[in-house]
């Protein structure tokens, strides 16, 4: 329509949303952190793995190989898929009965669910992963807790992304690309400081460390499954909805 009157007044309701919405100002809102701070502690198990597992005499191509343990895991979270979308209906038709609107849809909280369980597999194999990665140790030993490494970054990454997409609807692409563009920074940084933290705690305190870091984040999906409504509406953006 603007093309053929030459009217830019013309302009649909998700464009007006989009142009009330300035990334900068997203970059800033609150839903977003908590979940970035979970990078830091994923990242910093993740790039230690060639420092954990040199002392196990291993080749540069067996060392690539021991993330294939992590892969596992996210192949477990990715086998529970249907199990995940029937449990979303379900909820969805739980909805709509209780509203006796046909198009109702949950709370953006019901997303969380996969990460209240999946996460805690994160301090889980943290922990197992420090007290374990020795070479006194068979390595098929710290090699089976990164499978629920696995599980955790998985989950994390499913229910963050789509409680995103579900709070921010219209301006849902703004907050994925908050999330992305945040996170490979912290993965850049956590290059530089992984290898003197690991040098001077040693693997077994600095893999504690991040495990103890995670026992808090990982009650964020259970917070904010608690007080997301509340959250939300701290949010010029989210209010909308």
């Amino acid at each position: 329509m603007r093309d053929i009157t030459g009217d830019d007044r013309y302009e649909t309701a998700l464009e007006r949303t989009r142009r009330q919405v300035p990334f900068s100002l997203v970059f800033k809102d609150t839903l977003q952190r908590p979940f970035l701070m979970l990078v830091i502690v994923i990242f910093g198990d993740l790039i230690a793995f060639p420092l954990i597992f040199r002392g196990y005499g291993l080749t540069t191509d067996q060392e690539g190989l021991t993330f294939a343990s992590i892969a596992v895991g996210m192949a477990i979270v990715a086998a529970c898929a249907p199990l995940i979308y029937n449990s979303y209906v379900a909820a969805e038709v739980r909805e709509r009965k209780a509203t006796g609107n046909p198009f109702a849809s949950p709370p953006p909280e019901e997303r969380l669910r996969l990460a209240m369980l999946g996460t805690w597999c994160l301090p889980i194999s943290l922990f197992w992963f420090a007290w374990t990665c020795d070479p006194s140790v068979p390595i098929w030993v710290p090699l089976a807790s990164q499978i629920f490494f696995g599980i955790g970054i998985l989950s994390c990454f499913i229910s963050s992304y789509q409680y995103i997409i579900d709070a921010y609807q219209a301006t849902a692409a703004s907050g994925l690309a908050v999330l992305t563009v945040v996170r490979y920074p912290i993965s850049g940084a956590a290059v530089l400081f992984t290898g003197p933290l690991y040098s001077k705690l040693g693997n077994h305190w600095a893999l504690t460390l991040f495990g103890i870091m995670s026992i808090p984040l990982s009650m964020i999906p259970w917070v904010f499954f608690r007080y997301g409504a509340q959250i939300r509406s701290w949010s010029r953006y989210t209010s909308k909805i």
